[in-house]
Formats: C-alpha cells, structure tokens, sequence
C-alpha cells in the first residue's frame, strides 16, 4: 500500500478528519463567546510518522505507517446530571503487505464513548463526590497496567457498562465498575488496509472489578488494591475461552525534587482458558501468573531536574507447555508503552513472559520541555515459552532466554499559541511536538529461535505533533 494506491485514499480520509475539525472547532467557538461552564468541548489531531529499519519479526525487512487520528468530545454538565459523546477516527497509511495491520492501528470515524450519568456530592460523608455513568465509556485504572484509554497506540479501548466511584474529601478512593469491551470493527486485514468504516460491537467477553486508593500517607505515599475479574466464550470471533481473576497492589510514592520516589506493583492471576482460539481446542489449562513491577529513582536538585530511575520487570510466562498449567501473564487492556518503549510498528515486548531490569534518565530542561533516555535488557521469564509480540518461540528451550538491549530517546516539547478557532485573542491551542528514537541488539534468542530473520539490530524513529483544541 505504497506511492499511487495509498494518496487517493490518504486524501479521501482527510475529509472526515477536516469536518470533525471545523464541526467541533465551530461549537468550540460559540461556546466559548458564551463562557459556558456547563459546556466542555475539545477537539484534537495527532499526526505520527514511524519507521523502522530491520524487523525483529519472522517477516523481516523494513517498515514504515503513517497514524492519523483525530477527535471530538462534547460533554453537558447540568447538576448532577452529566452527558457526554466522543468521536474518534484513526487512520493508518503506507505499510507494506508485512505491516502488522490490526485494530490497534485502524478504527476509522467511530463512536467512543456515549454515557449518561450524575455527579453526586456529600454522598456517605460532607465533602464526598459519588461519580456514576452508564454507557460507552473509555477507562484508566490505577497504573494502567491492566485497563487504559490508550495513550501512543493509534486506538483507543472503549467498554459499555457501569462504572461508579466515590472520593471522600480526606482522598479516600472507591471504585467499582461492570463493563463490556467493544470489539473494534473491522477485523479484516484488507478493511483495515482500506481503513474502512465500521462500527464497533459488543464482544462476548465481561469484565468487572473493584479498587480502592488511600489518601497520601506518611512519607508521601499512597497505597493501591484491586481485584479485576475477566470472562470471554466465543462469539462472532474465536477466543481462548480465558477466565481470569486478576489480584494485585500497588505502592506509589510520587517523584519530588531532592528525594527519592519509588512504585512498586504485584499482580497475582488465576483462572483457567484453552490455549489457542481454535474451534478443536477445548482442552483447559489452569492458569496461575503474576506480574511485578519495581521503580526507584532520586530527582538531583539540579536546575534540569534530572531524575535517576532504575527499573525491574518480570511477567510470568509458561514453564512447560505440556503440565496443563499455563504460565503466561496476560496483561488485558492494559497500556505498555509507559514501561516497554514505543509500540505502534514496534512493540519489542509485551507484560508477558518477560524479564527485564534497565535505567532510565528524565530531565526537563524547560517547563515545556521533557525528555529522557532508558535502557533495558530484555530476558524471557520462561524459555520454551513465546515471545510476546514477536512471533519467535523455541519450544525446546534451546535458544536460550536472552532478547536483547534495548536502548531508547525521546523528547515532548509543549508550545501554546493562538487558536484559529478561538472566539477570544487569548484562547489558545496546545500543540505538541514529539520525537523518538529505540534501538534493538539482538540477543541470542531473537537471532536462533526457529524462524528468526535474518540479520542483526532492530532500528526504529518516530515523529508526532498533537494539537487540541
């Protein structure tokens, strides 16, 4: 999908894309005369160019895609009764026949969210807020590690349920929530290449959970538990027929300059599900995983603020394919780029069968401006086990465990200037500018587990500009 093919159909995507835009930019603009608190509308556009030299996959070669995304929110606050509507249309261009084209890259002009809801204060207690919606909805849960409104990848997870919270005025933070996740429509790898429109579809899967985050305690840190249930059978797609109950905690003490900071999270996970989504694979595995995550850093009183980090995590993987016992961690909506690096056309690991000590540097040499540069080493946890991701797996275990170092740059720079749309002089809009760079030497494993491309490091850039509105 290169050169002449992909511009009548890049030009013919922008359309959609410019009525979103001058649609919410116009509403945006009135209700702005009208200083409308009751009133929340935005309006974004990320364009992101990504390229990648020497795939790490079985295809191998190189790659390259254009993401193109772009949104509108609206939401109406008149006490209690919130309603809220968001559109989102993500496009993607110029990959190639091994491009890994999926729903994570391509949703095109599609109804996020849709909820109705209240905000109820001095709900239990003076000061409570009780927040309730009903409707399609995203969701960020904690660290993010198990359900996220995606951040880098160019689509975003929606769910249609209930999700309800109360926060006292002291911090306390309850949670509770009974949601289905959309399946992102379409599935078909030719649709996606076209990036076609359809809408997306309840799923046969069900998740539910509950959480709960105390008030800043001594030392300036908070503390995090959760329970997280997770069922699917198959419906219009094959599944692995997984249900899972995910327990876990969470340890946060937020960085600060001249002290140290430190996250620590631990997940356990039980269940059962079939190990493929094969219609003659009915065979269950018990599942028993976990997952731990440790981060401690040091921010040096220094006018850059340079922030020291040093990094560990393992997710559990499958030590035996053949005990009737699977290993493998399963991360669910969970977001990675955070820990992992860039995913996109990369994704080197995902939070399953991996181990991974490394280091990571922040500085912020202007209030606009942050950048940082990390590294990693990347092990699996299980050697007969895959590698997330990639496609490699050895089930002999004669490959060894290493993947590889894994080093990687990148750099945000904010800038506020003069809206096109704005009703006021000092309306602004927030442009975003952001670059970066990961580069892959190959371990053992990643260069002789069976199907292996050829060749040596794995080399990949990307370049973005975000503007909302």
């Amino acid at each position: 999908m290169r050169g002449a093919r992909a511009r009548p159909r890049l030009s013919r995507a922008l359309a959609p894309t410019l009525a979103l835009l001058l649609v919410a930019g116009a509403a945006t603009r009135s209700a702005r005369a009208e200083n409308a608190s009751w009133l929340t509308l935005q309006l974004s556009h990320r364009t992101r160019f990504e390229r990648l030299w020497q795939r790490f996959r079985p295809a191998g070669g190189d790659d390259m895609i254009l993401a193109l995304r772009s949104g509108a929110r609206v939401e109406l606050r008149l006490a209690p009764l919130v309603v809220g509507a968001e559109l989102v249309d993500s496009r993607a261009y110029l990959g190639n026949a091994a491009t890994p084209m999926n729903s994570t890259a391509s949703d095109a002009f599609e109804l996020l969210q849709a909820y109705v809801g209240a905000d109820l204060r001095d709900v239990f207690a003076a000061g409570a807020l009780l927040r309730l919606r009903a409707g399609r909805m995203t969701m960020d849960l904690g660290s993010r590690r198990l359900v996220a409104r995606n951040n880098f990848r160019n689509t975003i997870n929606s769910f249609t349920g209930v999700d309800t919270s109360w926060t006292s005025r002291g911090g306390h933070h309850a949670r509770a929530f009974v949601v289905v996740p959309m399946r992102r429509e379409p599935h078909d790898r030719d649709a996606l290449v076209d990036n076609e429109v359809a809408l997306d579809a309840l799923s046969s899967a069900l998740l539910w959970g509950g959480f709960y985050r105390t008030p800043w305690l001594g030392w300036g840190a908070r503390i995090e538990g959760y329970a997280l249930g997770f069922s699917e059978t198959d419906g219009q797609l094959a599944t692995r027929d997984r249900l899972l109950v995910t327990l876990g905690a969470r340890v946060v003490r937020s960085p600060r300059r001249a002290a140290l900071d430190l996250e620590l999270e631990a997940m356990l996970q039980l269940g059962r599900s079939h190990e493929t989504t094969a219609a003659d694979d009915v065979r269950w595995l018990a599942r028993r995983a976990f997952f731990v995550h440790a981060a401690l850093g040091y921010t040096l009183p220094l006018a850059w603020r340079p922030r020291v980090v040093a990094l560990f995590d393992y997710a559990s993987g499958d030590a035996d394919p053949d005990d009737g016992v699977q290993g493998r961690f399963d991360t669910l909506f969970g977001a990675r780029r955070f820990d992992f690096g860039p995913t996109g056309i990369y994704g080197v690991v995902a939070r399953s069968n991996v181990s991974s000590p490394g280091a990571r540097v922040v500085l912020s040499p202007l209030r606009a401006l942050r950048a940082f540069v990390g590294y990693r080493a990347y092990f699996l946890a299980q050697p007969r086990d895959a590698w997330a991701r990639s496609g490699l797996q050895d089930v002999a275990g004669g490959s060894g465990r290493f993947i590889g170092h894994f080093i990687e740059a990148a750099a945000r720079f904010g800038l506020l200037g003069r809206s096109l749309l704005a009703a006021q002089p000092s309306s602004a809009a927030n442009i975003t500018v952001e670059v970066g760079a990961a580069h892959l030497v190959r371990g053992r494993f990643a260069l002789d587990a069976p199907d292996a491309p050829p060749g040596g490091s794995s080399t990949y850039v990307y370049t973005q500009m975000t503007l909302r509105i």
